[in-house]
């Protein structure tokens, strides 16, 4: 949000704007803060007739910064998932294999990142997503 449209809100930056930062919190901490903010916001206004560009910016740049925290986090498990860590680059396959595991998680909610490792999901699913003809995610 602040980068694509140049506002910045102080303690809601993305992760882009944060110079030096550590790694973001868990997702239910960032889940956490989306609460209050919507908290707060709808408590503030409960007998007003409608919101600010503030308010409204406002909220839109937490729940930004909620799913970036997710997204990140669903890239590091799947980095993990296929022997990738770090941060650094990746070849083109282990890229594909990554990101098509990403998609795997995100579609299988109810799994976590053990349950793909003891199951050993990862290799059939994305050899099976890999050689469909079909779109991702289907």
């Amino acid at each position: 949000f602040g980068i694509e449209r140049g506002w910045r809100i102080p303690g809601l930056e993305t992760h882009a704007w944060q110079a030096n930062a550590t790694r973001a919190p868990p997702v239910d901490a960032s889940m956490q803060r989306l609460r209050a903010a919507a908290g707060a916001l709808f408590d503030e206004r409960a007998g007003a007739s409608g919101f600010s560009l503030e308010d409204v910016a406002a909220l839109a740049a937490t729940l930004e910064d909620v799913i970036a925290d997710e997204s990140l986090d669903f890239v590091a498990a799947a980095r993990y998932l296929n022997h990738a860590g770090g941060s650094g680059p990746l070849d083109l396959p282990a890229g594909q294999w990554v990101l098509t595991t990403v998609l795997l998680l995100f579609k299988n909610p109810g799994l976590s990142v053990a349950d793909f490792e003891e199951k050993k999901l990862v290799d059939p699913n994305v050899r099976l997503y890999m050689s469909s003809k079909r779109p991702i995610p289907n």
